[in-house]
């Protein structure tokens, strides 16, 4: 992804470079034993697949239409804006600003109890699309609206990866 973004033919994804991969979180940690990960997984869908595959090489990925420019982040088959089926898969920045937020403090969710307390919020990327995801690595009451933070994975199991977000 050097130079101009590399738009991707819909249902495949990029081709990996190491050496540019502007919204990996280098040295981010994989969960310490995937096997014992207790949340709950994603559905892998059709649609969907192009956008996990490119999570598990710890690329953030968001669609693009063809026909009428309109970025779109959660991955569908046809455009929302115009409802063209001629979309692509492009490759996010990973950088954006928490556009809001809330803290939990309390649940009884499997596998969320041991995070308490956690960040989940809305993520307004670069690219002008808004990604619900949690904050990591960050302490939750130094967490505010307009916040700079990218993209980072964790590595939940062999072959998949969640993306989250940290401060930058």
């Amino acid at each position: 992804m050097t130079g101009d973004r590399q738009n991707v033919e819909r249902g495949s994804a990029p081709t990996p470079n190491p050496t540019d991969r502007p919204n990996v979180e280098r040295g981010s940690a994989p969960t310490p034993n995937p096997t014992d990960y207790t949340k709950p997984l994603p559905e892998i869908s059709a649609e969907s697949k192009p956008f996990w595959d490119a999570c598990a090489r710890h690329e953030l990925l968001v669609q693009t239409c063809r026909a009428c420019g309109s970025v779109q982040y959660y991955p569908r088959g046809v455009c929302a804006t115009c409802w063209s089926p001629d979309v692509a898969w492009t490759p996010s920045s990973g950088r954006g600003r928490v556009y809001t937020f809330t803290v939990t403090h309390r649940t009884q969710a499997r596998g969320f109890r041991d995070d308490l307390p956690y960040v989940l919020a809305w993520i307004e990327l670069e690219e002008g699309v808004q990604v619900m995801s949690n904050i990591v690595g960050v302490d939750p009451v130094k967490v505010a609206i307009g916040m700079p933070v990218k993209v980072t994975f964790e590595d939940v199991k062999d072959g998949l990866s969640i993306p989250k977000f940290t401060g930058r």
